[in-house]
């Protein structure tokens, strides 16, 4: 089976290999693929085995004779194009120069780019709604708010420290900002909203690697699971490192930056201790409801 009838050269086919494959050896292999999404998003994929079958490129250089696709990609890592001595996530901002590193990076970057000029009439509406509606008319919060996010792009590879989290009745408009965050400014692959708590801070975790925003939706205190994951959560709010898990995989240690956030219709969406200054609560105004 051949992947195209088109003839490739030998730099081309290479190039493409190095953009969406990488391999990680450590105590064994483990495989990187990169895929796009039908929204455009970007993702990768973690084997412990690259299984491509028999699929067959077209090189000009020998005439057009097919190669197997296996063959190359293996002789890329046996060269060091595509091998690395470890996974990590290091974000950095927009319009920066890529960091220098020894490992795989799995940062690819934010969607949105700094604009040369502010269109306010793009702005302002933003701002409006998270001043008087996720803040309830507190301007010093929204301020807060706005730099929280802020901190987010400026300082990526910095974990803010903090969790938001918005209380209200039902369609009161707290996704109207998390979903416009995640599809225009950070992207899809550095967003990560669940309802399922066992996906952060369940045994198999791979779901928060390599993630700017993490939203917890609809989560209440009413259940017990939430008693018995608090101290975790809190942990990860402040630490920049994190133990992922993936099925047949080893342990990775990884960069962990995200801001974390939970949206709830419950009154106790998360326990509150006294002092405890990693939380930050916003009473959401149902006016436009």
């Amino acid at each position: 089976m051949c992947t195209s009838k088109k003839r490739f050269t030998r730099n081309e086919v290479y190039n493409t290999i190095q953009a969406t494959i990488a391999c990680v050896q450590k105590k064994s292999k483990t495989w990187i693929l990169k895929h796009k999404k039908s929204d455009g998003g970007l993702y990768f994929d973690m084997k412990f085995k690259l299984d491509i079958g028999k699929l067959t490129i077209n090189i000009v250089k020998l005439g057009g004779e097919a190669i197997k696709l296996q063959s190359l990609i293996e002789n890329a890592f046996n060269t060091g194009l595509i091998a690395y001595a470890d996974i990590d996530f290091l974000p950095y901002p927009p319009n920066t120069i890529p960091p220098k590193t020894e490992f795989f990076n799995l940062f690819l970057g934010f969607k949105a780019k700094p604009a040369s000029h502010i269109n306010y009439d793009l702005i302002n509406p933003i701002i409006w709604h998270i001043e008087y509606i996720w803040c309830n008319g507190d301007k010093n919060l929204s301020e807060y708010v706005l730099k929280w996010f802020a901190f987010l792009v400026q300082h990526p590879s910095i974990i803010p420290g903090t969790i938001l989290v918005l209380r209200s009745p039902p369609r009161c408009g707290k996704n109207i900002i998390t979903d416009f965050v995640r599809k225009s400014l950070f992207g899809p692959e550095l967003v990560y909203s669940t309802s399922d708590l066992g996906k952060i801070l369940g045994k198999f975790n791979s779901a928060i690697q390599g993630r700017k925003l993490i939203i917890m939706n609809e989560a209440g205190m009413a259940s017990g699971e939430w008693h018995k994951a608090n101290d975790h959560l809190k942990s990860l709010i402040t630490e920049d490192y994190v133990s992922i898990e993936r099925k047949g995989l080893e342990f990775q240690e990884c960069g962990h930056y995200p801001g974390f956030m939970v949206l709830s219709n419950h009154d106790t969406p998360i326990r509150v201790e006294m002092g405890d200054g990693r939380i930050v609560c916003l009473d959401v105004s149902p006016r436009c409801k």
